[in-house]
């Protein structure tokens, strides 16, 4: 039987643990009282995805999971003065991907009208509804966040803790998949729109020509017309080279890829910040359980600390 690691502390003593963070003045026992409050969340995570995964083989879209990087943890407490790392709503995270708009609106709306305790917590149905109002940046998605409410005793000690769920269509995973690696490679931020002004323009620019081409929508520049943002669209990537960055970090050589990437397992990726002989290395480790996972997860955070991007992921799809 699965055993998952239980929330051990109070919401106050995590906040506190939060605060000591974000002010620079953490001590061994709020990193303790942290790693427990991420670990418990991988619970409610695994409830929900396997929800997700039973409702999403019927029109075969992508289930993908993760817990939030400790560094991204302490990075958002340190950008937003006000939040509290109880109430951090996506330190559990769920990601739906679909082929089209209109599957992920089915979906989600199947989602919003289910017979389960699990509470949605924001009251606007579109608070978080990225297709609407996409971001400045070019994100486009939708998140629900929802408190786990457990249908058992067993599962009670995990009430009320938090899960974001992700939809999003293959074109806007692609474009936010896009992101997250350029950042990685340049070691930029445009993910926290706190990059080079020409990085920036460029994913947006870049959301807004994948919405028109592939989805019939709009993005981030509605005012702008088809040929003035791809003429330059086309002069940022000739100043900055993006696209060329992606494609050579899509080939990954055999001797490149440490480990191999199972899916349905728990995988933890960690990619080094300084380059080797060969070039881009991924490490790669799987594991059976969650717990086995974690433990392992917050060692190699540990172990790493600033020398690489260490992430623990799931999803019955491996690439």
């Amino acid at each position: 039987m699965v055993q998952f690691i239980r929330p051990v502390y109070s919401k106050s003593r995590v906040n506190r643990a939060g605060q000591a963070f974000r002010s620079n003045a953490e001590g061994l026992d709020d990193m303790i009282a942290l790693e427990n409050w991420r670990a418990a969340h991988a619970y409610v995570l695994n409830t929900f995805q396997a929800n997700l995964r039973s409702r999403a083989r019927k029109i075969n879209a992508i289930v993908g999971q993760r817990l939030k990087r400790r560094p991204t943890i302490i990075d958002k407490l340190c950008r937003q003065p006000h939040m509290q790392l109880a109430r951090m709503h996506d330190i559990a995270g769920c990601r739906v991907i679909f082929k089209s708009i209109g599957e992920l609106e089915e979906f989600r709306s199947s989602m919003l009208e289910s017979r389960f305790k699990h509470e949605r917590v924001t009251a606007d149905r579109d608070q978080f509804n990225y297709l609407i109002a996409p971001k400045p940046s070019g994100y486009r998605g939708v998140h629900d966040v929802y408190r786990y409410a457990s249908n058992q005793r067993k599962g009670s000690y995990w009430d009320g803790l938090l899960i974001e769920i992700q939809y999003r269509t293959k074109i806007q995973h692609a474009w936010a998949t896009a992101v997250e690696t350029a950042d990685l490679l340049n070691r930029s931020r445009v993910k926290f729109s706190d990059a080079a002004p020409q990085y920036e323009r460029f994913f947006s620019l870049a959301s807004e020509l994948l919405a028109r081409y592939f989805e019939g929508e709009k993005s981030c520049h509605p005012e702008i017309d088809n040929s003035k943002f791809v003429s330059e669209f086309n002069s940022l990537e000739a100043d900055c080279n993006i696209l060329r960055l992606l494609r050579s970090a899509n080939r990954l050589s055999p001797n490149q890829l440490k480990g191999s990437i199972e899916k349905g397992k728990n995988t933890i990726l960690i990619y080094p910040y300084e380059r080797q002989d060969d070039g881009v290395i991924l490490y790669v480790q799987s594991y059976e359980t969650h717990k086995t996972a974690i433990k392992q997860y917050e060692f190699e955070e540990s172990r790493w600390k600033d020398s690489a991007d260490v992430v623990l992921v799931s999803s019955e799809d491996a690439e």
